[in-house]
């Protein structure tokens, strides 16, 4: 290269330029090429230091040995810019690894939440899709990633709140209104909500939405037992005010000088009160269990002593109705740790039941048995039984049979609910079986505990 350009007239300063030159911009390029190692850089320094032809005197005036030096000198700040490129290129290579981690952790902090994510950029076109979201709208990546989305979502409702973000990213937090039934999950309802993405490089760009759908069926069913709940409610207590306001103005009018009206209503008052009371006690314990107020308190329990004292307190009532009540109880049962009071109103629960839909001449059965891990306590009657339909219910809040022989006795759909969460915090199950026009059997098992928990723990 140096005999070259000194055969085209260059002289030997002209050659060490040029030469110098060429080195300077092979080591600029490497500025863009960061996979690169520096070596192979330097080592052409190096052959250019040996290719340098040892100055002639010539009659050139840059030929002269006392301008050797200014040639070392070039040579040494080539040396550090060199040097300089390195180091940058390493910051370079660095600041490119630690993006692409965090662009793999965001990417597996998205892949992995429970929500469906979808990322759109400025344009409105989807750059990443997690895996909850393929899997709810039953999508593959590589087919949306990249595209519109007009190109893959069919639901109107879904892709109307996208197109919102078509060439103008979300500019604050926005909720469209819940979507039903995505093909990948049937019968759920999703909401979907926009945030905006700022730039990693300008916290005041935004540069990407956030597109996160939340599986929100769980709050949506809620929401909707308690409208029912309230619904049920207000009909339950409409009834009977409305007949205690009926027999009130009886009372206040011409006839209630008559001694018998008064005997009548104030009975029938009576009876009304007592089931709005029993209504009232009924969801304050149901409310109190669910919502985990009500703590459970076992005390050593005789159980046949329960069931003897409750029957006894409902034998006037069966009698009324022309419905016998038999027991069938073993001489001794082992005493355990039970919430007696809470026992009780389950036990109260199922015999009222079983004898106000008995039928006349019929008959309720109680029976208990034991073993080593369970008591079993059996309420069975003669009455006019549960569809198959309906005993799939008979455990809901507020549930009542659209048969007639069960609307025309009174009740307020919530006894055997409340026995099902009284069971259930003695660590029990309830089962029921009936059949219609041969009555139904509900039998009970409760785990036994024969020594205090504290005790045993």
């Amino acid at each position: 290269m140096v005999a070259y350009l000194k055969s085209r007239s260059w002289g030997y300063w002209g050659a060490c330029v040029a030469l110098l030159v060429l080195a300077v911009g092979a080591a600029t390029s490497t500025r863009f090429r960061t996979a690169r190692a520096s070596t192979p850089t330097q080592a052409q320094l190096a052959r250019l230091q040996q290719l340098l032809p040892e100055p002639e005197h010539t009659d050139h005036p840059a030929s002269d040995a006392s301008t050797q030096p200014s040639l070392k000198v070039l040579l040494a700040r080539a040396e550090v810019y060199l040097a300089e490129v390195a180091s940058e290129r390493t910051v370079l290579n660095t600041s490119t690894k630690v993006l692409a981690y965090q662009k793999f952790n965001a990417e597996s902090i998205l892949r992995s939440i429970p929500d469906a994510v979808l990322v759109l950029d400025e344009s409105g076109q989807v750059t990443f899709a997690n895996q909850q979201f393929l899997r709810w709208y039953q999508l593959q990546d590589e087919s949306i990633v990249g595209t519109m989305p007009t190109q893959w979502c069919s639901d109107p409702h879904m892709l109307g709140f996208l197109q919102r973000y078509e060439g103008q990213p979300a500019r604050r937090a926005e909720v469209g209104n819940p979507q039903s039934d995505p093909a990948g999950k049937p019968g759920a309802t999703l909401s979907m909500s926009a945030f905006p993405m700022f730039s990693s490089r300008d916290e005041k760009h935004i540069s990407s939405t956030l597109i996160v759908f939340s599986d929100i069926t769980t709050q949506v069913m809620a929401q909707k037992a308690r409208d029912e709940f309230a619904a049920a409610l207000a009909h339950e207590l409409k009834t009977p005010l409305h007949s205690i306001g009926m027999h009130a103005e009886l009372l206040l009018g011409e006839d209630g000088d008559d001694h018998g009206l008064r005997i009548e209503s104030a009975n029938y008052i009576n009876t009304e009160v007592e089931h709005i009371s029993e209504l009232v006690r009924n969801m304050l314990n149901i409310t109190r269990i669910e919502t985990g107020s009500l703590s459970i308190n076992r005390k050593l329990t005789k159980l046949g002593d329960l069931l003897n004292n409750a029957m006894d307190n409902l034998e006037t009532t069966a009698r009324e109705q022309g419905v016998t009540i038999r027991r069938q109880l073993p001489d001794t049962v082992e005493p355990s740790y039970l919430d007696k009071d809470l026992l009780r109103v389950a036990v109260n629960n199922l015999l009222s039941n079983a004898i106000k839909y008995n039928r006349q001449g019929g008959e309720v059965v109680v029976s208990l048995s034991e073993n080593d891990s369970n008591l079993v306590l059996t309420v069975a009657d003669t009455g006019i039984g549960i569809s198959e339909d309906d005993k799939q219910h008979v455990f809901d809040k507020f549930f009542r049979s659209e048969d007639e022989q069960v609307r025309h006795r009174s009740g307020h759909g919530l006894g055997l609910s409340l026995v099902r969460e009284i069971v259930e915090l003695h660590n029990g199950t309830i089962s029921v079986e009936s059949a219609i026009g041969e009555g139904s059997e509900f039998t009970l098992r409760i785990k036994r505990i024969s020594v205090p928990l504290q005790e045993a723990a």
